[in-house]
């Protein structure tokens, strides 16, 4: 009986929050920004970064002649430097 009655008032109580809540009930916002585009292909070596100061390392240790390891670590760097 008791667990009855806490679940009862936890229900009437979650409910009563949701409908305070000022966008109770709607739809989600629709997606935005989503555009298309073009694939990058690479004949050689291609790194990807969040930052273009990482991408510069990551390419400069490739063109140097070091593994995708090395690239991996110096662009790693680079990011936690910026």
């Amino acid at each position: 009986m008791r667990w009855t009655v806490i679940c009862a008032v936890f229900l009437l109580a979650n409910g009563a929050i949701a409908q305070r809540l000022p966008n109770a009930g709607e739809a989600p916002e629709l997606a935005s920004g989503v555009t298309a585009k073009a694939l990058s292909r690479a004949t050689h070596h291609m790194v990807a970064a969040a930052n273009p100061l990482a991408v510069d390392a990551g390419l400069s240790i490739l063109d140097r002649g070091g593994s995708a390891t090395d690239a991996a670590i110096a662009v790693q760097m680079v990011l936690n430097l910026v």
